[in-house]
């Protein structure tokens, strides 16, 4: 699973915002008129917020495409990234989530007060898009769990997440992954 690229993460959110994703289509087409995402070429907004449980409204880029999901009825900000990233495997799966992290403050940021997001930092989902590199199995799941765990030592935060295999059978390689912390912030400890 070196060579695994196409790697999304979903931020997930409670807010009652993300049920009507349709509202945010003005917002995306603001970011793509001022390039709102560095390092990303924003081409087109596309609406499939019809599809039950679906991707809802997608901001397509060159590089990776930001979805405000619905799957599984957990809606979140979804960003699944196309084009290759340089480093190892832990270097990819932090820079794909600084992608998100950063879209999803931007949206809590910009989105209109009427339509307030709040995304919780700590429950993430980690896929993995390419079934023939990084199928659902447990090899797959290892290697991609040594990664987030080193991810977790970066920011010292070992041992205390949850990481857990959500993949339905024949499905992506899907990770649940719960942190004690947002991602690179350290846990405070009180005494």
């Amino acid at each position: 699973m070196v060579a695994l690229q196409k790697i999304g993460v979903k931020i997930f959110s409670d807010s009652r915002a993300l049920k009507s994703t349709t509202d945010f289509i003005p917002l995306f087409h603001r970011w793509i008129q001022r390039n709102a995402i560095p390092d990303h070429l924003l081409i087109d907004v596309v609406d499939y917020s019809h599809v039950y449980q679906g991707p809802g409204v997608l901001l397509m880029a060159h590089e990776g495409i930001f979805a405000l999901d619905q799957s599984d009825g957990m809606p979140g900000l979804l960003y699944m990234r196309k084009q290759p990233l340089p480093g190892d495997l832990a270097d990819r799966l932090e820079a794909v989530l600084n992608i998100a992290v950063q879209a999803a403050k931007l949206l809590e940021a910009e989105a209109d007060p009427k339509h307030s997001v709040v995304f919780d930092y700590r429950r993430l989902r980690v896929i993995a898009n390419d079934r023939l590199v990084a199928p659902a199995d447990d090899h797959s799941f290892r290697t991609l769990q040594q990664a987030l765990v080193s991810l977790e030592k970066r920011w010292g935060q070992e041992g205390e997440s949850s990481i857990r295999n959500v993949s339905a059978p024949k499905g992506r390689l899907e990770i649940d992954w719960i942190l004690s912390a947002a991602p690179g912030e350290k846990k405070v400890v009180v005494q």
